[in-house]
């Protein structure tokens, strides 16, 4: 009675840490999603490559608690994960050029995030490997091997994603305080008559440094006296 009576504590104890961490990897992701989607919307949509509300599809991650189909839900989460990084970074890049921002030097979080989302990829077929053939059917030095291997690869993992969870924070804080500063409501008259306004002032721009880089003709020898003022040449007497 009290072995059956410690078994069920334990199985309970087990079920009260596996909900709590589920909860605790729920508000982390929502909170990564949210971020995700500020900072999309903060870019203008002729600029955006996906929409904003699609960055909610990394909760699939959440589906691979589920044993076999969490398989499949992780590898179409993952895929989606590589996605969405090129397709925010192109967004970002793209409005930085739109604002006339300076790009060279600017991530926009795609290194870190290439990390973060291939790395997911390559640690899939570890996690299958156990999944499917159990630590039990394996020899115990290889299943230790592939147990530390996954601990490793995940903290790295998730050392990259706090890293890109940082950085796109940021990128979209320096796109609302700009915004903020012009004080336009998105597809108003003012912010059309301002994007024509750049427009003109950058062509203008380019312009002038044409006629910049323009040869100067060079100034006839008897144009100016020693003081260098301009006066009329005089006319040769027939």
């Amino acid at each position: 009675m009290n072995q059956q009576n410690g078994l069920l504590a334990g199985l309970a104890a087990a079920l009260i840490c596996l909900l709590f961490f589920g909860l605790l990897v729920l508000i982390l992701y929502v909170f990564f999603c949210l971020t995700l989607q500020r900072t999309q919307t903060a870019v203008r949509p002729r600029n955006r490559l996906i929409p904003p509300g699609l960055v909610w599809l990394h909760l699939l991650h959440l589906a691979g608690f589920i044993p076999l189909l969490g398989i499949v839900f992780g590898i179409a989460a993952s895929v989606w994960d590589l996605i969405m990084v090129l397709r925010l970074a192109g967004s970002l890049q793209n409005e930085f050029e739109y604002r006339g921002w300076r790009t060279s030097g600017e991530g926009f979080g795609r290194p870190v995030g290439l990390v973060w989302a291939i790395g997911q990829l390559a640690t899939l077929p570890l996690g299958l490997v156990m999944n499917v053939l159990g630590p039990n059917t394996l020899p115990r030095s290889a299943a230790m091997v592939i147990l530390i291997a996954i601990l490793l690869f995940g903290l790295l993992l998730f050392v990259c994603w706090i890293v890109y969870w940082v950085q796109m924070a940021q990128y979209g804080r320096r796109l609302r305080e700009d915004a903020e500063g012009y004080g336009y409501r998105e597809g108003s008259v003012e912010e059309d008559y301002d994007d024509e306004y750049r427009g003109r002032r950058r062509r203008a721009t380019l312009e002038d440094d044409d006629d910049y880089d323009r040869p100067r003709r060079p100034r006839h020898h008897d144009y100016g006296d020693e003081e260098d003022r301009p006066r009329r040449r005089d006319r040769d007497d027939d």
